[in-house]
């Protein structure tokens, strides 16, 4: 802000408030002799800023806020910060351009750069922008900057034409001077910067004390200078402008991109000093590469080749013995390339420097990822040897690998469900229309269910192995597409594998157990089977489980893991609920026509950011007593027990001899196939009846297994 207070014209500041339409252009519009009394721009100064695509609202706001004013300077009060301008008795109007916080053609500690009416000049080149000499250079940083760029006109260009906010500096060499360290904010110049020596050194060097990526503007034919305001006379985009900055390189990446952009026409200077940049912070191995890549592309004849040679071969010894020289000093060079160092520290400087956050873990998938892609162990392996020059084990590698991954690690789900929920902060009721219009529901209990288990689901992924120990069960005949619902409902992650996983195999599997952690919303198949074929307590206990220990693929040792995965099933049957303690557990949505997929799919986003509403608002994934008492009651019609219990009891009453399961099986109408999914149940019957289980021969035939009473004497000896 302009300290108005000092400069003697508080009274006739523009009152911020005020729209542009109330108070008009003409008011901004200022001449020399309202300089005292007036914030505003001379008319030329004004006409350039439109020239250069800036809208008038846009210069306004910069009036407003001080950013932008034209100023008068004369004979009293010359600069002795703009030394350009000293010994000059004519009067100048410049445009003042402040980067610091207070009035700075008043102060000399502020920082602010002029465009003077007048031309200047040193060693023969026109200077565009006067920047001040004996002040600590500064940065101008708008709210939520994304990158910097030099001079400040061209940062004003892209925060109104790109709509992204922009920084400036006053200089390539200024980086360093007005940033701090690891700063992070990416680096966008001009296209020259690419020809330019000292340029490519000075942004490669910016990119490392930021820590940050670097962009160069695309050549434009006709502006070999081009900047930001080139850029969008060019014809280029907002989404370009985005895509332009998302896609900077980090420092070692931008200088390869430099040296692969090299052609026949590259003058011998550049060359030499872009390979003199990669001897200093690269290795000699990859630094000699680069040179036999120049040659033989032609870039570079032999004797160039071999010079450059020598020199890398000088630069590196110079390196090493300063490096020995001055051991308690910080070293310059990547702690990797120390080979004084233990394997160790080594393999972390390595991964730090060279793989970044390139490397990353995926917590769901439970992989590691470089570049997008499943982490290939011997590629990763060679690339290490190589690097250090140097024989290491496969598991000292791949524990380096872990650890630094893991560093980087990410949720994907989670990062899903913290988008959806910005891009519909409105969802009006999206669970219960997915229940009425897609499933067919019209019990508001079932409803509830959806509704609860998919706050269960969002509540998993934020608060990893917290209670949820119920399922979503779809009931209804086969070819509703039950099981692709879940399928689109839980998608894919971000190198589109699937976040669905069915699950057949016995729920005391090591591998079944691995699977399901990797998924974030888990079908047990053929959920009829699956409460039968265990025990039911042993099915009570891995649904109440919270988490699970069992060692990875190639690990050595046995770790817990907190479940970020929701239980769903489907069923044809009706009755398939064979355990009467825990059959709360089972929330059986009666699906009563065909699944559109497509509306499941059109509406998934919404569903789930309706889930991470109910979620921060405080939802419950489990049912109130009044709710589970009636649950308890609707689960009744899928027992298997209320009906079949007394028809076995009364198939016995009168029977003496011995019997087989099959012939209970064909009393009750069973169909053949479904024998063994109600083993367990029968079983238990039966026990409780009194009969025991025993293996003999009975009427001639083979030895098998037999129910019989206590002290039954008409089975014959095996």
């Amino acid at each position: 802000m302009i300290n108005h207070s000092e400069s003697g014209f508080q009274e006739s500041l523009p009152n911020r408030n005020n729209s542009v339409v109330e108070q008009g252009i003409a008011d901004f519009i200022i001449t020399p002799a309202q300089v005292s009394m007036k914030v505003g721009l001379y008319q030329h100064d004004w006409d350039d800023c439109i020239k250069r695509g800036l809208t008038p609202e846009f210069i306004i706001e910069r009036i407003k806020d001080g950013t932008l004013y034209s100023f008068t300077i004369n004979y009293r009060n010359k600069l002795p910060h703009f030394p350009h301008i000293i010994g000059s008795e004519l009067v100048e109007d410049v445009l003042v351009m402040r980067f610091s916080k207070a009035e700075p053609i008043r102060k000399r500690q502020e920082f602010a750069q002029i465009k003077p009416k007048k031309e200047f000049y040193r060693n023969g080149k026109r200077l565009k922008y006067l920047s001040p000499s004996g002040v600590q250079s500064q940065a101008y940083i708008p709210p939520d900057c994304k990158a910097i760029t030099e001079g400040m006109l061209d940062a004003l260009v892209g925060r109104c034409r790109g709509g992204i906010s922009i920084g400036a500096l006053a200089g390539v060499s200024h980086f360093r001077k007005a940033l701090p360290e690891g700063h992070g904010y990416t680096i966008l110049f001009d296209a020259d910067g690419r020809d330019n020596p000292s340029v490519i050194g000075n942004l490669y060097h910016a990119g490392k004390h930021g820590k940050c990526k670097i962009q160069l503007i695309p050549r434009i034919k006709g502006e070999p200078k081009a900047g930001i305001e080139e850029y969008f006379k060019a014809g280029y985009t907002a989404d370009d402008f985005k895509q332009l900055i998302e896609s900077a390189l980090k420092p070692d990446d931008f200088l390869r991109q430099i040296i692969d952009e090299l052609n026949i026409q590259a003058s011998p200077k550049l060359v030499e000093y872009l390979i003199k940049l990669a001897a200093n912070n690269w290795t000699e191995f990859e630094t000699l590469a680069v040179i036999s890549n120049l040659e033989k592309r032609k870039i570079i004849d032999k004797p160039m080749s071999s010079c450059l040679r020598k020199k890398v071969k000088v630069i590196l010894r110079k390196t090493e013995q300063k490096k020995h020289k001055v051991s308690t000093v910080k070293q310059e060079r990547p702690a990797w390339q120390d080979d004084r160092l233990i394997e160790t520290r080594r393999l972390e400087s390595l991964f730090d420097d060279h793989f970044g956050d390139k490397l990353q873990y995926d917590i769901i998938k439970q992989v590691s990822y470089y570049e997008g892609k499943p982490l290939l162990e011997q590629k990763l392996e060679r690339e290490c040897c190589k690097l250090l020059d140097k024989d290491l084990t496969k598991y000292r590698v791949l524990d380096a690998a872990y650890i630094h991954a893991k560093h980087h690690e990410y949720n994907y789900p989670k990062i899903y469900l913290n988008e959806v929920k910005k891009l519909h902060p409105e969802t009006n009721g999206v669970i219960e229309r997915v229940a009425r219009k897609i499933l067919g529901v019209d019990h508001p209990l079932e409803i509830e269910y959806l509704k609860r288990w998919a706050v269960g689901a969002v509540k998993r992924v934020h608060e990893p192995g917290c209670q949820f120990d119920t399922a979503l069960i779809l009931q209804g005949a086969q070819g509703l597409l039950k099981t692709s619902f879940f399928v689109e409902l839980a998608g894919f992650d971000a190198a589109g594998k699937p976040l669905f996983h069915k699950e057949s195999r016995d729920l005391k599997d090591k591998d079944a157990i691995i699977s399901m952690h990797r998924h974030w919303i888990v079908q047990l198949d053929e959920i009829e089977v699956a409460v039968t074929r265990h025990e039911t307590g042993t099915m009570r206990n891995f649904m109440d489980a919270r988490y699970d220990s069992f060692r990875h693929p190639y690990g050595r040792v046995t770790e817990e893991m907190p479940r970020r995965f929701v239980l769903c099933g489907t069923v044809n049957p009706q009755r398939f609920l064979v355990d009467e303690h825990g059959n709360r557990r089972y929330w059986v949505i009666a699906v009563k026509k065909k699944i559109d997929i497509d509306l499941v799919k059109e509406l998934r986003d919404q569903f789930w950011a309706e889930a991470m509403h109910l979620y921060e608002e405080g939802c419950s994934s489990y049912l109130t007593d009044a709710m589970q008492v009636l649950s308890n009651e609707l689960n009744k019609k899928y027992e298997v027990e209320g009906t079949w219990d007394e028809m076995v009891e009364e198939f016995l009453q009168s029977r003496i001899a011995p019997v087989s399961t099959t012939e209970i099986y064909q009393h009750l109408d069973v169909e053949p196939s479904e024998y063994r999914r109600h083993d367990v149940w029968l079983n238990k019957c039966l026990t409780r009846l009194g009969w025991t289980k025993n293996k003999f021969r009975y009427q001639g035939q083979a030895p098998k297994h037999y129910w019989e009473k206590p002290n039954q004497t008409n089975r014959e000896a095996e």
